[in-house]
């Protein structure tokens, strides 16, 4: 009773004090740092009962995709320490065998997220742009930030619409991420007092089912 109740007050301290988002079970924890995302190593710590640290031969990992089932997974690691790598979004199941049961966590796999980039700008803060700066780029690229990872995603498409003060607006819609032959000339039209904006840029990080959106960039050039 006394160990019991022990392991339920240092478990979720572990939580909180190594940053972790986990689950506890009746005699184990599991934790990721940031929640599964698919595409990309995800490390995660377990816990149990036991005198020892929990061994890879101790551990199971599946993902279970709504359409096709069960898929076992390859997990590397040793000691309480592991990583897994799920290439789809669905749920995460892990399992942790102990002396006298098999206890199971599920985690859903959510795909990587990404922000937009235009140069070093990300075009929602508000800052003007050198129209030189401006007319340099070749794109707007989506980059990974917060995992510990250097990625970007693949850009799909978006709007672009020039604003010029006494003329009509210019819309055009832009295949992939590098701009076409066509739409550098626009961006090369750039002058003060212009204002380009880059709507409905759709991206996909790995893993991931459907298009994913980015915010709206906006620039007044200077």
């Amino acid at each position: 009773m006394i160990t019991s109740l022990c392991s339920r007050i240092f478990l979720p301290l572990f939580l909180v004090s190594n940053c972790l988002s986990g689950q506890q079970g009746d005699k184990a924890l599991v934790a990721f740092r940031y929640g599964p995302v698919c595409g990309m190593y995800n490390f995660f710590r377990v816990v149990a009962q036991q005198e020892r640290p929990v061994s890879s031969d101790q551990v199971k990992a599946y993902l279970d995709i709504y359409d096709t089932g069960r898929q076992p997974l390859v997990i590397t690691g040793e000691d309480g320490f592991f990583r897994v790598i799920p290439e789809s979004t669905g749920e995460l199941v892990i399992e942790v065998e102990l002396l006298d049961t098999i206890e199971s966590f599920r985690f859903f796999v959510k795909p990587l997220k990404a922000v937009g980039r235009y140069g070093m700008a990300n075009g929602i803060d508000g800052k003007p742009m050198n129209k030189n700066v401006f007319r340099a780029q070749r794109g707007i690229y989506a980059r990974v930030e917060g995992y510990d990872v250097c990625a970007t995603c693949k850009v799909l498409g978006y709007e672009i619409i020039l604003v010029r003060p006494g003329e009509n607006a210019t819309v055009v819609i832009n295949e992939g991420g590098d701009f076409s032959a066509k739409n550098r000339q626009l961006i090369r039209r750039a002058e003060a007092g212009d204002r380009y904006l880059f709507r409905n840029v759709r991206y996909r990080c790995p893993g991931a089912q459907m298009d994913q959106r980015l915010p709206d960039m906006s620039f007044e050039i200077e």
